[in-house]
Order: structure tokens, then sequence, then C-alpha cells
């Protein structure tokens, strides 16, 4: 013997959708903050890399502790750029060196 159908009151479908579309969005929006936010006020920590360029990465993260391991120091780097110049490909490019004008020659006893 089958079931009789059931029989809900009017508005009860409806009413279901829109709470499942309610509860998908709540959820989404909650991933999304947690996300951004967790990103968002990661403290970050100053590394002296190589000895020359100072970055800040994420404290605790992965990045940061590689640079640890292979012996990047804590603090800045004294008196260099945080700016890294990088050619086409991403690799790091060298500053040139000041081009200095060759010296003017004049003749003996004509300063």
């Amino acid at each position: 013997m089958k079931n009789p159908p059931v029989k809900y009151p009017a508005g009860a479908k409806q009413l279901t959708t829109t709470l499942a579309l309610f509860y998908a969005s709540a959820v989404l929006g909650i991933a999304f903050w947690l996300i951004t936010t967790a990103t968002a006020n990661a403290a970050t920590c100053t590394l002296c890399h190589k000895r020359t360029l100072t970055i800040n990465p994420i404290c605790g993260s992965l990045e940061y502790q590689r640079h640890i391991d292979h012996g990047d120091t804590m603090g800045a780097c004294g008196g260099t750029s945080t700016q890294r110049r990088e050619d086409k490909k991403g690799r790091p490019v060298k500053k040139k060196p000041p081009v200095h004008a060759a010296p003017v020659r004049t003749a003996p006893g004509t300063n």
C-alpha cells in the first residue's frame, strides 16, 4: 500500500527555497570574511634578505620560515632600499654603476 502524498501548507515550498538560499549565502559570506580578514590582519615581520633587500613576509608563514632557515636575519637591512627591480622574466636586476663624464682636459696654464 502506498503512502498518501504529503500536503504542505500554502507557501511552504517557497519558504523552504528562500531559507535554503539565505543559508547558502550566509555560509559563503562568512567563509569569504574569514579568508579575507585572516590575510589582511596578519602581522608582517621585517627580514633582511641576502643582506641587501628588506622584505616583509607574514609572521609565521612558510615564506617567513624559509627565509629564516636559509640565513636571512630579522630586522631591516642597513641603508638599503626595499624596492626590488626585476627584468621581464622576473629575475633581480643589479644596479649599474653611475656613469661619470671624462674629465675635461685643458692646455697647461690656461685654467
